[in-house]
């Protein structure tokens, strides 16, 4: 039977049942659609799905911790090991009473053995509550630091009164100036150390960013260095390949048996015969060495590298033009497969519907995949265009499009723009 939020009460703990009307109801249902659509990799859910207990009994905890670093970093695969740049660990505590409301096992303990129970109260989600919670704790939430820092520039922006003011800066106000024009020593000693604890603190922020800028030169270095040991192993693959089936170069022999043609140098001269090196063909040309993309990630005005540079648009090309960018990629303007992408990839783009639109894209180009295979065929990792274009034919013919008009005019599906494919299957399940 499907499970919807049809279970009575609204409890603090998380084995309470979701509850069945109000704005809780609404809220509990929306993160329970938004979760299944992003771990399943699907399209939206309109307000209303039902999901089966079949579907609910398969959510797992590493679900939903990568869950949870989307919403906290806008990337579900990141290495966590900063504070939160949205939400916080209280985010995150709401999203576990939601998703556990609707568990069909919510008051079962999750069994890392046999893969059941709640995997809201798996002790990897908690350990990873607990860990969001320890990176606060130095300086709170990030809403709690936005307060902070509104609060900071409005009292920098105040002037301050003569009773506010540091025992140095009064020392320095009131201090009475001795005959001659000769100040206080006090007021100059009390100038000094004051301007002593100004250059430490300038001191103590420079080393700290530069620990964090370190941090983050170690993390790139290492993800750089996993990407060359990627394609030195792909080279090794090519080169074992080509070795073993590249055929043998011809060997040129000089006619046994027969009359052999001397060969006269220009000038006159002694004639000679011709010799295997001068009749043995060129050389063959090297293998294809294979595609560098270490460098294939562009740095955006937030500091965040992406595989996609600034100001990227999606194709509005047709749907054989997308499945092609979606498998293969735009090597001429060096950009990955668009099936590598995230969504923290396209969070850049300037769109507030980037992600709903990758979603879109990757419910087309699936479906496509699904009918490829249905065939007895499959898209391999290095497949041509020409391949490409053969499988494309065979995944356009399996999809349930009508290829007619409501008024009865044809449509020709390899013309049309794959966004209107898209708004035509949202309208057939409205």
């Amino acid at each position: 039977m499907p499970n919807v939020a049809q279970k009575p009460s609204a409890s603090t703990d998380d084995a309470a049942a979701a509850p069945t009307s109000g704005a809780a109801a609404k809220r509990y249902q929306s993160i329970l659609r938004d979760f299944m659509a992003y771990t399943q990799e699907s399209g939206p859910y309109l307000e209303g799905h039902e999901f089966t207990d079949t579907e609910l009994s398969g959510i797992t905890p590493e679900e939903i911790i990568r869950f949870f670093k989307f919403k906290l970093y806008g990337d579900g695969d990141v290495n966590v090991s900063d504070k939160p740049l949205s939400g916080s660990h209280h985010t995150l505590d709401y999203y576990k009473k939601a998703i556990s409301s609707f568990i069909p096992q919510r008051e079962i303990a999750w069994d890392t053995l046999t893969r059941q129970g709640n995997p809201t109260r798996a002790k990897s989600v908690n350990e990873f509550v607990r860990h969001i919670r320890e990176l606060e704790s130095v300086e709170g939430s990030s809403k709690k630091r936005k307060k902070k820092d509104s609060a900071s520039s409005k009292q920098q922006s105040t002037t301050s009164s003569p009773t506010t003011l540091s025992p140095a800066k009064r020392a320095r106000t009131t201090a009475p100036v001795l005959p001659g024009g000769i100040n206080n020593p006090n007021a100059i000693m009390s100038e000094i150390l004051q301007q002593v604890h100004q250059q430490n603190n300038s001191v103590i922020d420079f080393l700290g960013t530069l620990g964090s800028s370190i941090d983050r030169f170690r993390s790139a270095m290492q993800e750089k260095n996993q990407c060359i040991m990627s394609n030195i192993h792909r080279l090794n693959s090519s080169l074992e390949y080509f070795n073993a089936y590249a055929p043998p170069a011809p060997v040129m022999r000089l006619p046994t048996g027969g009359p052999t043609t001397a060969v006269m140098p220009p000038g006159g001269g002694v004639a000679r015969l011709p010799t295997a090196a001068s009749l043995a063909p060129p050389p063959p040309p090297p293998p294809p060495q294979p595609v560098d993309q270490n460098d294939w990630f562009y740095l955006h005005p937030d500091g965040k590298r992406r595989r996609v540079p600034p100001g990227w648009q999606f194709p509005s090309g047709t749907l054989h033009e997308l499945y092609k960018l979606w498998h293969i990629g735009d090597p001429a303007n060096r950009i990955y497969p668009m099936k590598t992408f995230s969504a923290f990839d396209v969070s850049m783009c300037g769109s507030k519907r980037s992600r709903t639109t990758l979603s879109e894209a990757r419910c087309l180009c699936t479906a496509l995949d699904n009918e490829v295979n249905k065939a007895g065929r499959f898209v391999g990792p290095n497949v041509s265009e020409a391949e490409l274009l053969d499988l494309f034919q065979l995944g356009v013919a399996g999809l349930d499009i009508s290829r007619t008009t409501p008024t009865g005019r044809g449509r020709n599906i390899n013309t049309l723009k794959w966004t209107s494919l898209v708004e035509l299957g949202r309208k057939s399940t409205d």
